[in-house]
C-alpha cells in the first residue's frame, strides 16, 4: 500500500492543484528513532485550490484514524489562527472499497478511496 500522503499527492495532482509536502521527518542525533513533523503540528500537505482561490492544509490519514486527526487539529492551538487567515483545513482518509459488480455482488478487486472532511471554525471549542 502507498501512504496517505502519496495517494493524496497522486489525487490533489491528478485534480490539477499546486502541492508540497510540508511535513518533515526529524533525526535526533545519536539515536536510531526519529519523528514526523507535521507544519503547526497538523499540515502534512499543502495545495492551492485555484478555482476557490483558497490554500488548504490538509492531514492525511488512514480510515481508521479520522476521529484521532480530528482531534489533533481541534487541540493544536494554531489550526484556528489557520482558519482566520483564510486558510481552509482538510483531514483525508483513505480506506479500501470493493465496488458492487453489474449483477450487484462485491467485486475481489478493491482500491482505496478518499474521505475528505472539512474543518470549520465551528469544530474549534477555543
Amino acid at each position: 500500500m502507498r501512504s496517505p500522503t502519496q495517494m493524496t499527492l497522486n489525487e490533489l495532482r491528478k485534480r490539477g492543484h499546486p502541492v508540497d509536502v510540508v511535513e518533515h521527518w526529524m533525526q535526533f542525533p545519536g539515536m536510531k528513532q526519529g519523528r514526523r513533523k507535521d507544519l503547526f503540528n497538523f499540515i502534512d500537505i499543502i495545495y492551492l485550490d485555484l478555482e476557490t482561490r483558497e490554500i488548504v492544509g490538509v492531514q492525511t490519514t488512514s480510515g481508521s484514524h479520522r476521529t484521532d486527526r480530528l482531534d489533533k487539529i481541534i487541540m493544536s492551538k494554531h489550526a484556528r489562527h489557520w482558519m482566520l487567515c483564510n486558510g481552509a483545513i482538510e483531514i483525508w482518509s483513505w480506506r479500501k472499497i470493493r465496488k458492487k459488480k453489474k449483477d450487484g455482488k462485491l467485486s475481489k478487486v478493491s482500491r482505496y478511496e478518499p474521505s475528505i472532511t472539512q474543518v470549520t471554525l465551528e469544530d474549534i471549542p477555543f
